[in-house]
């Protein structure tokens, strides 16, 4: 397939309305000589996205992982134990790869990272274990953690980190946010606790998002709420929940909330394996509108721009949104299997989608990148 095929439904032409008229009719008449004049032509609408790059078998399992690091560079990370970092300079290639020596299996997935604007990029694993690098690549420290709390978690997710979130600023010097089964720690420069907040006894912190210094979008299980700063022993406050999924099951998990985003202007994007995707504002808690497009679990959702945003499932599919429309712009799903995670690069209006096939085991093609761009 060629580099630059489109992706998705083929883009119908724009369409306007002609307008009949009668010879004897006046106003027809001059009506039809200025749109004569205004040259008012039919053109084609510009298709929305093509791909500029594919990277096949760029991981062994499925891509939990796409963050951009300061020096402007892609890092990905698997459920194969492996990281790599991708130069985005023109041919996208491979300039970095870190396996945990001696250890593979399931207990040592790459299940979350994050990049400081400073250039320290940190990974965590299924198995609690935080590591820092430098903006090179080369390796700083580990933080291995133990879960304080009893939960009804199997012993393999015990000290899973499930997401990361600089401190306010961005910088490396402000700590970190670090999600896990049935609470979030919040984490200063050499990887100590600082605080330690549990929001529930058996879900999971899926998603931890900084709306303003005052703020925080917590995501345990099911429900999203809004959390405010520590109090005097060290916990953050738990608001009232602005969203509680309780579908039905598309696949063998239970509904939770798998992915959120902040689109500016007080709005929350989710996705949830259930499949939904909603928009929220925050502030007054109403839930704008409920989008019930993809089939099966969704992945993941990120933000294009304030009112366009993008999310992926395990139907195989990427789509383009708009919050002020009632289903989806677009549908990219020239995809190898479930599309698992997305990254957006502003400057370059470049999407970047990790995928892989269903049967990871028997394909002889792994998981896929590829780039997309959305004009």
């Amino acid at each position: 397939m060629s580099s630059t095929m489109p992706l998705g439904p083929n883009s119908s032409p724009l369409s306007y309305a002609n307008v009949v008229a009668k010879k004897t009719d006046p106003d027809m008449e001059m009506l039809n000589s200025a749109m004569q004049n205004l040259n008012c032509e039919q053109k084609p609408a510009p298709k929305l996205g093509k791909r500029i790059k594919q990277i096949s078998n760029a991981h062994q399992d499925d891509i939990h992982v796409l963050v951009r690091l300061s020096s402007g560079n892609i890092l990905s990370g698997s459920k194969d134990g492996s990281l790599k970092v991708w130069s985005c300079n023109k041919n996208i290639e491979c300039v970095y790869e870190r396996f945990r020596e001696n250890k593979q299996g399931y207990r040592y997935w790459i299940t979350a990272a994050t990049a400081f604007d400073d250039g320290v990029w940190v990974s965590g694993t299924r198995d609690g274990l935080l590591s820092y690098f430098s903006d090179s690549g080369d390796f700083l420290f580990e933080a291995d953690y133990q879960s304080p709390t009893a939960h009804k978690c199997k012993d393999r997710n015990i000290n899973r980190i499930n997401c990361l979130t600089p401190v306010d600023t961005g910088a490396y010097a402000s700590g970190l946010f670090v999600g896990m089964p049935c609470f979030f720690r919040q984490l200063n420069t050499n990887g100590h606790c600082q605080s330690f907040t549990q929001t529930s006894q058996n879900d999971w912190v899926y998603c931890l998002e900084l709306l303003q210094p005052d703020i925080m979008a917590v995501v345990t299980g099911s429900e999203l709420s809004l959390f405010s700063p520590p109090n005097n022993r060290g916990r953050w406050i738990q608001g009232a929940p602005l969203i509680r999924e309780e579908g039905k099951r598309k696949s063998r998990q239970r509904p939770h909330i798998s992915s959120i985003c902040n689109l500016g202007n007080n709005k929350i994007v989710s996705a949830d394996f259930c499949g939904k995707i909603k928009t929220v504002d925050y502030v007054t808690g109403n839930i704008d509108r409920i989008y019930d497009e993809h089939v099966g679990r969704a992945w993941k959702v990120v933000k294009i721009e304030e009112k366009l945003f993008a999310s992926c499932a395990d139907d195989g599919s990427v789509k383009i949104w708009d919050i002020r429309a009632d289903k989806s712009m677009h549908t990219f799903s020239d995809f190898p299997g479930r599309v698992s995670n997305l990254l957006y690069l502003d400057d370059q209006q470049v999407l970047v989608t990790g995928s892989c096939p269903d049967d990871i085991r028997r394909a002889v093609n792994k998981a896929q990148l590829d780039f997309i761009e959305i004009r």
